[in-house]
């Protein structure tokens, strides 16, 4: 039988980039204005003229996403100083609305002390010859502080944000959060996968699928991907759409791609290509490059006919499962 490699989800994040910052910035509550600013609506339809207007204005969501949009090089060219001005913007607002007891405020200036992407965004000054010892001291202090607003966020109960990145938290292993703990990661998955956040019912999944944790258990496995695949496909509130999508990317995975992988390799299901190109083409549609790559694979080893059948299965469950 021909053999095709496949791309597998991988779920170890990126290394980012080495911290501008050592300095952490404790700042005084401001009486900001509240805007009426949709900035993530304004990202979403790259409104970018609109979304700088509302960082100006003091919009917190939008100084985020444009300090985001610069730290990565994306429609801007990458500037990790501007970058850091933008965030520390945000974090002035987000402290203020945190410390008044908003929980969105408190898992968005969590997320602007966790290391793993943003613990370079305070204030790192290049010029020093920092040990790495001095460095991971610095920035495991920087997870206790995102532990801290993580927690006080999901302990209000609804906040699937911050539950998925309590998990996320515990499930990680590196020196700078040394308390990596499965059976908590599990529990905050849960708790945001039972209130539909569709990344975190796609970790709970990859978790049973591959026991990390739990017994491996696939059917267990194929329930929480095919609830994350029918949450992604309706239509989620468009923050959380962006930050679904943009966990979804860090972490190489997603639930298309895990089932399409399950039918092409016959894991927890008879091997099948046309329901596994179903599945890759959807995660395609979806915006996933995974998805694209999978299925143009599999499709080498079908026949015209079972990717008619094929494409046509994709339409009809996106037809079903798609809320205008």
């Amino acid at each position: 039988m021909q053999q095709i490699t496949f791309e597998a989800n991988s779920l170890q994040l990126p290394k980012f980039f080495i911290a501008i910052t050592v300095i952490l910035i404790f700042i005084t509550p401001l009486n900001a204005q509240e805007h009426k600013c949709n900035a993530f609506e304004a990202y979403k339809h790259s409104e970018y003229g609109k979304l700088r207007s509302c960082a100006n204005q003091g919009n917190a969501d939008a100084q985020w996403l444009l300090g985001f949009m610069y730290l990565r090089g994306e429609n801007f060219s990458k500037d990790l100083k501007k970058s850091l001005e933008w965030f520390r913007k945000a974090a002035k607002s987000f402290r203020e609305a945190a410390e008044q007891g908003s929980s969105m405020a408190q898992a968005k200036l969590g997320r602007i002390y966790d290391r793993r992407e943003l613990h370079n965004i305070n204030s790192f000054d290049w010029s020093q010859d920092w040990s790495q010892e001095k460095y991971n001291e610095l920035v495991s202090k920087e997870n206790k502080e995102a532990y801290h607003w993580y927690r006080k966020a999901a302990d209000q109960g609804n906040n699937v944000l911050a539950q998925y990145l309590l998990g996320e938290l515990f499930e990680d292993d590196n020196i700078w959060w040394p308390s990596q703990d499965y059976a908590e990661a599990i529990k905050w998955y849960r708790k945001a996968a039972d209130q539909d956040f569709p990344i975190a019912q796609f970790k709970l999944g990859y978790m049973y699928e591959y026991g990390i944790g739990m017994p491996q258990n696939y059917r267990e496995a194929i329930k929480w991907y095919r609830e994350a695949a029918k949450r992604e496909v309706a239509k989620l509130p468009i923050e959380l759409e962006f930050w679904n999508h943009l966990f979804s990317e860090y972490s190489f995975g997603n639930a298309f791609n895990s089932l399409g992988l399950m039918y092409s390799n016959g894991k927890g299901f008879p091997q099948d290509y046309i329901k596994a190109h179903m599945w890759f083409n959807i995660g395609s549609a979806m915006g996933y490059s995974f998805g694209r790559i999978n299925r143009d694979q599999v499709e080498k080893l079908m026949t015209k006919e079972q990717v008619a059948e094929a494409q046509r299965l994709a339409r009809e469950w996106m037809e079903k499962h798609r809320k205008n």
